[in-house]
């Protein structure tokens, strides 16, 4: 009698546990999914391996300012270096022009968690999103591309990189960058925000790509103007180039930037457009090479920055952060009144030796520019 109660036992575990099985959704790359934060129509996470394809639903509020909301398809790793890419889309039209389908690696499933991601608005902005410790603001990094559909968040040490896939398919280095140590193990996955906390939305990650690896060599050393407005302190790549220059010089008439590289000065065409904040918010690139300026023009005769603003307002500094080991030097650009009040810091970035980093003002006195460098590992591009 004892022994058939155990194996009747035995069967209804074996049954259980392959009910279990059989419940749990095929997420290819990754282990689970989950809804972080508050969620009124909970998440789902589908993988069709005919179609090589991930599609996601998801609701909340926003993945933005101190907490999260969103579903998050995840795997948890512990490596130096991560390459996670996809082809995203979003299935269906309409919906808040600011819904988000994201590369995501976060420390942990909190909310208030500290996160890296990649974001691809509804209205095609993309950008880099982060949060520096736990419960913090989310602060951006916007890059120029226009909903590009491919795209790649590369962790490379403690540094992050947004790539995306140009017309030809070959990887492109968008010019967003920054530096986040993360503790131990992590997670990589893709998440998706509605950006309304009453409705649902779905994107589709197609061909993704997840890799790791213990290696940390040197790459290739990209320059990038960015540009930051003193209200918000949400930066905006205007322009990046596999070289090294510097010292960028914002013109008067606004029709973009010198820069001086390799011992020339350059005009890098740039003009407002409007972006999310309105008009003027943004500079766009022509996307033609930088030209020469001739040098008895009078507005190139100096190589400088100006601290105090057009208006009189402010004044510029940047303060230097204890070097991390092996990475390079990290400033602060901060923004001072001159009628007194509080500082704020506009942006933290990567420099590097021989370079004494330099900003520059807009001409209405709202953003300044300057420049920022990455090294990009040499696999980040394959």
């Amino acid at each position: 009698m004892f022994q058939h109660r155990r194996a009747q036992l035995l069967i209804t575990l074996l049954l259980a546990f392959a009910t279990s099985l059989k419940s749990q959704p095929n997420l290819g790359l990754f282990s689970s999914h989950s809804d972080i934060g508050t969620i009124l129509h909970p998440g789902s996470a589908s993988f069709d391996p005919a179609n090589d394809t991930y599609t996601i639903t998801g609701s909340g509020d926003n993945t933005w300012f101190k907490s999260d909301d969103l579903q998050y398809v995840w795997k948890k790793i512990d490596s130096p270096n991560i390459i996670l890419s996809a082809e995203i889309g979003f299935p269906n039209p309409g919906g808040n022009a600011h819904r988000k389908a994201m590369l995501m690696i976060r420390q942990s499933l909190d909310p208030d968690s500290a996160y890296v991601d990649v974001a691809r608005h509804g209205n095609g902005l993309t950008s880099l999103q982060y949060r520096g410790e736990k419960g913090d603001i989310t602060r951006e990094v916007q890059t120029s591309a226009a909903g590009p559909p491919r795209l790649r968040l590369v962790k490379h040490g403690d540094f992050f990189y947004v790539l995306y896939a140009a017309a030809d398919g070959q990887w492109q280095f968008s010019g967003a960058s920054m530096r986040l140590p993360m503790q131990g193990a992590f997670y990589v996955g893709l998440g998706v925000c509605s950006h309304d906390k009453d409705v649902t939305e779905k994107a589709a990650f197609a061909r993704v790509q997840l890799t790791s690896n213990q290696a940390n060599s040197e790459g290739t050393l990209f320059s990038t103007i960015e540009t930051v407005p003193i209200a918000s302190s949400d930066r905006r790549v205007v322009y990046t180039a596999p070289a090294r220059f510097d010292a960028p010089i914002w013109l008067v008439d606004n029709s973009g930037f010198l820069i001086h590289q390799d011992g020339h000065l350059l005009h890098v065409d740039a003009r407002p457009t409007s972006g999310e904040h309105g008009p003027g918010d943004t500079m766009h690139w022509n996307g033609q090479p930088p030209a020469p300026v001739n040098p008895s023009d009078p507005s190139s005769a100096a190589k400088q920055s100006y601290n105090l603003s057009p208006d009189g307002k402010w004044t510029l500094s940047f303060t230097d952060i204890p070097e991390a080991a092996g990475s390079g030097e990290e400033v602060e650009l901060r923004a001072t009144p001159v009628s007194g009040g509080e500082r704020r810091m506009l942006a933290k970035f990567r420099t590097i030796q021989g370079v004494t980093p330099t900003a520059t003002w807009s001409p209405d006195s709202t953003k300044v520019a300057y420049v920022t460098y990455a090294m990009l590992p040499p696999d980040a591009t394959k």
